[in-house]
């Protein structure tokens, strides 16, 4: 029994990470559980299925499991210590790995990590789960794939060259009406020279090597320079890509971390 209470500790955490990106179905008939027989054993058997389901790329559930969690979180999680240092992202990473990747679900050893480490219960603070919705950045990531973010690396350096970073609407993406969030590398850093001509990108005048493409890019762009703590942001997928060579530029303000782990199956 402590063990099923320590880990109705943990699954307010797993419920944080997981509920934001397992699809939400269309909304069905089925009528809310009611708390009476929302027992231990029931919330526990839910998230074990959920981890089972997440392992196999399965990232979908019914709407009665979802208003389950929902309701286990409310009646059996401990509220999280504001006191509580902020684990590393390694750190949170690490424990992901441990709960989508092992097999059998091992869910004493995830509540003895919980355990030694109480951090953990703030990963939902530094890392999230989202996943791809279109193929803008292929061959690097697949549509639907799922890729882990640091939403606080930014605060400890600079946005890299080469980086992947999800990042909001700049304004021109603004007027054009987009409210979703964005993917892409970046390949101008403030003060660079971005041109692209002849299948090639240049940066401040010689080409830029780039391994991640499988196909050249098909159009010409004029140059430019990167303005002040901006970016210029293409996809990978460079001829079915809408990014910077459309839009303009990402100002640092607008991005919301670096992507730093794809998530796969065995």
């Amino acid at each position: 029994m402590l063990l099923l209470h320590k880990s109705l500790q943990l699954f307010a955490l797993s419920l944080v990470i997981l509920g934001a990106i397992i699809d939400r179905p269309g909304w069905s008939d089925e009528q809310p559980v009611d708390s009476p027989i929302l027992s231990e054993s029931l919330c526990q058997k839910v998230f074990t299925d959920t981890i089972v389901k997440v392992r196999a790329s399965n990232w979908q559930i019914s709407d009665r499991d979802r208003r389950i969690f929902q309701q286990c979180r409310l009646k059996y999680a401990v509220p999280i210590d504001p006191s509580t240092p902020l684990p590393t992202s390694s750190q949170c990473t690490s424990f992901l790995k441990k709960m989508l990747q092992d097999s059998p679900v091992d869910l004493a050893e995830i509540v003895r990590l919980e355990e030694k480490m109480p951090s953990l219960s703030r990963c939902n603070e530094v890392v999230n789960f989202y996943y791809m919705p279109s193929e803008s950045m292929l061959p690097t990531l697949k549509t639907n794939e799922r890729f882990l973010i640091d939403k606080t690396i930014y605060q400890r350096q600079n946005p890299k060259r080469g980086d992947i970073i999800i990042f909001n609407p700049n304004e021109q993406l603004k007027r054009e009406k987009f409210k979703d969030k964005f993917l892409k590398r970046i390949i101008g850093l403030p003060g660079d020279k971005v041109k692209i001509q002849g299948g090639k990108v240049y940066i401040k005048g010689r080409p830029l090597t780039e391994n991640y493409i499988s196909e050249s890019p098909q159009y010409t762009h004029q140059l430019v320079v990167v303005p002040a703590n901006s970016y210029f942001v293409l996809g990978d997928n460079r001829n079915n890509s809408y990014d910077s060579h459309y839009w303009g530029f990402v100002p640092r303000a607008l991005i919301v971390g670096k992507l730093i782990w794809k998530f796969s199956t065995k």
